[in-house]
């Protein structure tokens, strides 16, 4: 799943570059500078393709207002589009913010948020191998235009060439979830501009989504309508109908506040949904312990109205992130501060229920310094776990590393104990993603490696390889 829009929030539009790396190669192919044409490279979006294409989208400033522009690379970092790479979408006012997964066909998907209707509206394109937009207008078809902002918007593969997408929406006031489905010739499925998702009373933040395995999704939210606030979901047809209560189901009813959600398909047409709860905390928001619910395909609490937990700790246990196992479980990952730095756990759920792993999660790096803000894609047997680094933090600097750690279905490592090192020479790197593929990992970021340096984008291909 990719994510557009509160990355903005945090970091200037040009304070970075991308980075794109094919991790942990026996056999790598390092490429040099992708994006040298641009002023600014930044907020970097990859995919890697059914035919083993690495496509990687990102917001580059060659001209007055930034616009977006992508690589492809075949299996063995071979650039197969113009050196520097092609437009993807050069129109009035600026395109920023990409985000893209694989079309299932070869190609790929892309949206971005756009002003060039003054206002901050969305936009999507599919492109082929070739580089060669699909869609008419060449330069995107509306996902969503109407007023009030629009943000933090997700996106996932329908299976069928199209894409679903669903997005914070302040048409009507409120911050509101609304979404879309993109059908394989670029036409909108449901309502034009957006379909409602949540428009209940209050505000909505932070949707996420996967494929609920029967042509539809479940979406779920932080929601801060209620006293406490709450975790919910709702399931969504591939013709945009709510199949459970137009608030969602609650994920959990006990008391205390419940946010960041996370979601994975159970494959069945249902989800399994994951948050961060401070049931345990006192109000002074220093306990936070994560839980998980599975949600059926008719809407209901598999594990009970109070849920289950992932991971009860002591300590502080956030940044959590979830993806599907591709057996009908979810492999799992947060920060941890149990033993008061962060470091990072990882969790398997198995379709049963059961956790695979020990319990409160298995280590996946608890090095000196700090592990943070995991990232993670599965493949084949393996998951790969990627982090933010400090353990080259000193008085005078901060650097912010990336390393990357597999792990097999029993949670055991395969590579160096405490992480191999991918980007650890200086600099802060932001912004990164995770993807694999038949034995390729690619992970990219935002990167400026030194104070005042121009920011560039490079790229290293391999296949995995045990450390």
């Amino acid at each position: 799943m990719s994510a557009i829009g509160r990355g903005s929030r945090g970091f200037g539009m040009r304070m970075a570059s991308v980075m794109l790396l094919a991790c942990v190669a026996r056999a790598a192919t390092a490429v040099e500078r992708v994006a040298a044409l641009d002023a600014a490279a930044s907020f970097p979006a990859s995919a890697i393709g059914s035919t083993g294409i690495t496509y990687v989208v990102w917001q580059g400033a060659r001209g007055p207002d930034d616009d977006l522009y992508g690589q492809a690379y075949a299996p063995n970092g071979e650039p197969l589009w113009e050196t520097n790479g092609v437009p993807i979408v050069v129109a009035p006012g600026t395109q920023q913010m990409p985000i893209v997964t694989a079309d299932g066909d070869g190609g790929v998907l892309v949206a971005w948020m756009d002003s060039r209707n003054g206002s901050a509206d969305i936009y999507a394109q599919r492109f082929d191998a070739a580089a060669r937009p699909l869609w008419e207008p060449a330069d995107g078809v509306p996902v969503a235009v109407a007023p009030g902002g629009k943000d933090d918007a997700k996106m996932v593969s329908d299976g069928q060439g199209g894409c679903f997408i669903v997005w914070e929406d302040s048409r009507q006031g409120d911050q509101d979830i609304y979404g879309q489905h993109l059908a394989a010739a670029g036409d909108a499925i449901w309502t034009p501009n957006g379909g409602l998702v949540c428009g209940a009373p209050g505000h909505q933040y932070d949707p996420f989504l996967s494929a609920d395995g029967a042509g539809g999704v479940v979406v779920a939210w932080w929601d801060v309508a209620y006293p406490n606030w709450r975790v919910a979901a709702q399931r969504m047809s591939g013709a945009g109908r709510r199949a459970w209560p137009d608030a969602g189901t609650q994920v959990s009813l006990t008391d205390g506040n419940q946010a960041a959600p996370q979601i994975a398909g159970d494959m069945n047409g249902g989800a399994y949904v994951f948050w961060v709860d401070y049931r345990h905390d006192e109000g002074t928001f220093t306990n936070f312990d994560l839980y998980a619910q599975h949600i059926t395909a008719d809407g209901a609490r598999a594990w009970g109205d109070t849920a289950r937990p992932l991971c009860a700790a002591s300590g502080m246990q956030q940044m959590i992130v979830a993806i599907p196992d591709g057996l009908g479980g979810a492999y799992i990952a947060w920060t941890d501060q149990r033993e008061l730095f962060d470091d990072v756990y990882a969790q398997r759920l198995l379709p049963d229920g059961s956790w695979a792993w020990p319990t409160d999660g298995a280590p996946v790096s608890t090095e000196r310094g700090r592990q943070r803000d995991a990232k993670l894609a599965a493949d084949g047997d393996s998951l790969l776990v990627a982090w933010y680094d400090y353990r080259r933090e000193s008085e005078d600097e901060t650097p912010q590393d990336v390393y990357i750690q597999r792990l097999d279905r029993e949670g055991q490592p395969s590579m160096a104990p405490g992480g191999v090192p991918i980007a650890a020479d200086g600099g802060i790197r932001l912004a990164m993603q995770i993807h694999a593929r038949d034995g390729r990992v690619a992970i990219t970021w935002m990167d400026r490696r030194d104070a005042g340096s121009e920011p560039n984008v490079h790229a290293w291909f391999g296949a995995q390889a045990s450390q």
